[in-house]
């Protein structure tokens, strides 16, 4: 777990569960913990989109409550933002509705797509942009023996003088 991305239009924020935190917080939850490939967990088949779980495991996951996470499921439901299958008296099967949407789809008009390379500094410290000379002028000066990239160390504030007293 904890690879990969999910894909948030802006119109998010025109949601109507955005204001609910807790149900906007869990569907958050349910959009990065689903499926991204079809799979089978405890001998369910468990499609792209879909994952297979239990109130008290989402409660424990997202710091919520047994009861919100109840009342944030039914009010998914209620829209057509998810499908809940019970499997057994413990678990059900979480479809979200539209999951494409948040994997794939027409890119932004005047967004163009960004690789962001993996690197492991290890094995090649030059493929991180902060260390290639190329992309950093600091460290291209620093390469090259330079301290012209230095700051002055800040001088020591002066203490403000005394006022002569004025006599009366």
């Amino acid at each position: 777990m904890g690879k990969g991305w999910i894909k948030i239009d802006r119109q998010i924020l025109e949601w109507q569960w955005y204001s609910d935190i807790n149900t906007c917080r869990l569907f958050l939850h349910l959009l990065l913990r689903a499926n991204i490939i079809p799979g089978t967990h405890s001998g369910k088949t468990v499609g792209r989109g879909e994952l297979l779980i239990s109130q008290r495991d989402l409660a424990k996951e997202t710091s919520l409550t047994r009861q919100i996470v109840r009342t944030s499921l039914n009010r998914l439901v209620s829209t057509g933002e998810i499908e809940v299958e019970s499997i057994d008296r413990d678990s059900s099967i979480i479809k979200i509705s539209n999951f494409d949407k948040y994997q794939f789809g027409k890119k932004p008009s005047g967004v163009e797509n960004q690789l962001v390379k993996t690197y492991n500094p290890k094995n090649n410290p030059e493929s991180n942009p902060k260390n290639n000379p190329k992309n950093n002028p600091v460290r291209a000066t620093m390469n090259k023996g330079g301290n012209e990239h230095r700051q002055p160390k800040e001088q020591p504030k002066e203490q403000p003088k005394e006022q002569p007293k004025e006599q009366p």
